[in-house]
């Protein structure tokens, strides 16, 4: 973050007072990166040996990029380098997403050095951008692993270490947030008491180009143990989804759970419909319409990306700046020609 940066700063200059010889490092791609490790090398009296590694380090990377070079699709990638706010990628991350196979799905941002430039303001922007992931939301409705705090799907008048006279506020429903955002989809939710179709969900998740919304309803048997006992106890209280472009019932799940309901993923008032129930609870694909573009096809839709069309474009901008020799202007190539 910034401030810590800063707070380095300050203590780079407390040691200059001092009269002591300091070197800062404020690497922000891969080629400076590799700079500053031949910077170290040298300092130490190893430039050699340390240009020996580095050319090393650059093989492997280059290796890398040519086998990710031969994969049938590039995944988008949201690389989060803090919470809140939400912070994307700094260039030398988006860069070796790039090596590893990926596209970056905030790429204008990266180029931004201080992290306050490369906040996300808008948290809906991430899910517009359709990214190639999977969001798993793991509920319990309390935050259990720090000690049973109250959580954005807390219930009402929950009583917690947080809200010890009870939650004042209406839970969050992830499902109905999700739903509303423009780009969405694809949202699922599942149960973890029923592993098969637990299974299914992931897998079907995970095979979706795009973002993949799971919302899974997850027992806390240390602090809230008897949450979910009613609907585990009692199969009616779930109502399972099934379609020929969504999941299938096996038929001995079907025999324990006789609630179900053929719904159209492709039907997102019906998702909407669905997400916004009390009881049952849907368990399925409550939505996914893999015709949604993510943002890189619609960034580059049209654009051929060759290197030559790459090389050429460079030349044109570079030679509206060109400053020719006398008496060369016109054996200059025109722009766009060479």
């Amino acid at each position: 973050m910034d401030s810590e940066a800063g707070l380095i700063a300050l203590d780079a200059a407390a040691l200059i007072r001092q009269g002591v010889q300091v070197t800062v490092f404020n690497q922000r791609s891969v080629a400076e990166i590799f700079a500053m490790l031949y910077q170290v090398a040298a300092m130490v009296g190893q430039g050699a040996q340390g240009l020996e590694k580095i050319a090393l380090m650059q093989q492997q990377l280059a290796a890398i990029k040519t086998q990710t070079a031969r994969l049938p699709r590039r995944p988008k990638i949201f690389f989060e380098e803090w919470d809140v706010p939400h912070i994307s990628a700094i260039k030398w991350v988006s860069e070796l997403m790039g090596i590893a196979g990926g596209d970056d799905c905030f790429p204008e941002l990266a180029s931004q050095s201080l992290g306050k430039n490369r906040i996300i303001a808008d948290g809906d922007e991430i899910v517009r951008r359709n990214p190639d992931i999977t969001v798993i939301a793991h509920d319990n409705q309390v935050y259990g692993l720090t000690k049973k705090q109250a959580s954005p799907t807390s219930p009402l008048g929950l009583r917690s270490n947080t809200t010890p006279r009870g939650s004042v506020l209406a839970p969050l429903r992830p499902l109905q947030v999700t739903l509303g955002v423009q780009n969405v989809s694809f949202v699922e939710q599942a149960v973890d008491w029923i592993p098969e179709t637990l299974y299914d969900i992931l897998r079907a998740a995970y095979h979706h180009r795009g973002l993949s919304f799971v919302r899974i309803l997850q027992r806390c048997p240390e602090w809230l143990p008897g949450m979910f006992e009613p609907y585990v106890k009692d199969p009616q209280s779930l109502c399972l989804l099934h379609h020929a472009r969504g999941l299938a019932i096996s038929p001995s799940l079907g025999k324990i759970y006789r609630n179900q309901r053929e719904h159209d993923p492709l039907d997102l008032a019906g998702a909407r419909a669905l997400a916004a129930m009390d009881a049952p609870i849907p368990v399925g694909i409550l939505y996914h319409d893999p015709e949604v573009p993510c943002y890189e096809d619609l960034r580059h839709a049209g654009k051929m990306r060759s290197p030559e069309r790459v090389r050429t474009g460079l030349q044109a901008a570079f030679d509206k700046f060109t400053i020719w020799p006398q008496g060369a202007a016109a054996a200059a190539p025109a722009p766009g020609a060479g």
